[in-house]
C-alpha cells in the first residue's frame, strides 16, 4: 500500500508534472508542420497514436517498457537540466544530470523494487542489476567530466544537491520534488518567456489538454485497481507518463532543432 506522503507526491505529479506537457500542441503550432487546421488534427492524432502505442507496449511487455521509460526519463530530464547551463558538451552533461533517476532507484532499492513490481506485475531484478551498472558508469563519467571541467561548478553543485535529495528523501517524494519543482518549473518558465505561446488562447488550450490528461489518468486508476485507488493511481500515472513522454520528447527535441536552425539561418543571413 502507498502511504499518505507517497499519495501526496503522486497528486503533485498528477496536478503539476503532467500539465507541464499540455503546451505541446501550442509549441507544435509554432512550426510550419502544424500551421493549419488539417495539420493540427493530424498532429493530435499522431500524438495520441504514439501515446496509445506505448500503453499497448507496456501491457504486452511491461519490463522492457519500464526500462525504455527510465532511459527516456534519464535523457529528457538530463537534457533539460544540461541546456539550462549551456549547449557545450550537452550530450555528455545530459547523462550527468539524468543520473538523478538512477540515484532515486538505487538509494531506496527495496522500496523502488516494490514500486516497479506494482507497475509491471513482474520480477524486476534484471532491471535493478542494469541500474547498478548504470550507476557505476555514471560515477566514472561524473568524475571525468568534473576533472576536465566539462561540468561547471554551479552545475556540479546542482547535481550533488539533487543526488543528496534522492538519498535522504523517500523515492516518490524525491521524484515529485524534482519533477514538479525543477524539471516542470524550468519548462513552465520557458513557456512563459515565449510570447508566441504565452497568450490567452494558448493558455486555454493547454488547460483543456491538461484537464483531459488528468481525467484520463484518474479514470484509468479506478479501472485498473478499483479495490485500491492509491495503487491504481500509481500504475495509471506512471504508465500515463511513459505514454506521454514519447511524443513529448519527440516534439520538444524537434522543436528545439527547428528553433536552432532558424537562429543559425538568421545569423547567416544577417
Amino acid at each position: 500500500m502507498i502511504g499518505p506522503l507517497d499519495m501526496l507526491a503522486l497528486c503533485a505529479v498528477l496536478l503539476i508534472g503532467v500539465p507541464h506537457g499540455a503546451a505541446d500542441a501550442s509549441l507544435a503550432m509554432q512550426t510550419r508542420f502544424v500551421d493549419s487546421r488539417p495539420k493540427y488534427a493530424a498532429f493530435m492524432l499522431a500524438y495520441i497514436a504514439i501515446a496509445a502505442a506505448m500503453i499497448g507496449f507496456w501491457m504486452l511487455a511491461p519490463i522492457p517498457a519500464l526500462a525504455i521509460f527510465l532511459a527516456m526519463t534519464i535523457y529528457h530530464f538530463g537534457r533539460g537540466d544540461a541546456l539550462a547551463y549551456g549547449t557545450q558538451s550537452a550530450v555528455v552533461r545530459t547523462l550527468i544530470h539524468g543520473g538523478f533517476i538512477v540515484f532515486v532507484a538505487l538509494a531506496h532499492e527495496v522500496e523502488v523494487t516494490g514500486l516497479f513490481r506494482l507497475l509491471t506485475d513482474s520480477d524486476v531484478w534484471p532491471l535493478m542489476v542494469a541500474l547498478r551498472l548504470a550507476l557505476l558508469l555514471w560515477l566514472i563519467l561524473f568524475g571525468l567530466c568534473f576533472m576536465r571541467e566539462i561540468v561547471s561548478p554551479r552545475a556540479a553543485g546542482e547535481v550533488t544537491a539533487l543526488m543528496l535529495m534522492a538519498v535522504l528523501l523517500p523515492p516518490l517524494i524525491a521524484f515529485a520534488l524534482y519533477f514538479c519543482g525543477v524539471h516542470s518549473a524550468r519548462h513552465f518558465k520557458r513557456l512563459a518567456q515565449d510570447s508566441r505561446i504565452n497568450t490567452p488562447r494558448h493558455r486555454r488550450l493547454a488547460m483543456v489538454l491538461a484537464l483531459v490528461s488528468i481525467t484520463a489518468i484518474i479514470l484509468a486508476a479506478i479501472f485498473m485497481q478499483p479495490a485500491s485507488f492509491s495503487d491504481g493511481l500509481m500504475r495509471s500515472l506512471f504508465i500515463g507518463l511513459a505514454a506521454l513522454t514519447v511524443p513529448h520528447m519527440l516534439l520538444i527535441d524537434a522543436f528545439d532543432l527547428v528553433e536552432n536552425t532558424k537562429q543559425e539561418t538568421g545569423h547567416a543571413t544577417a
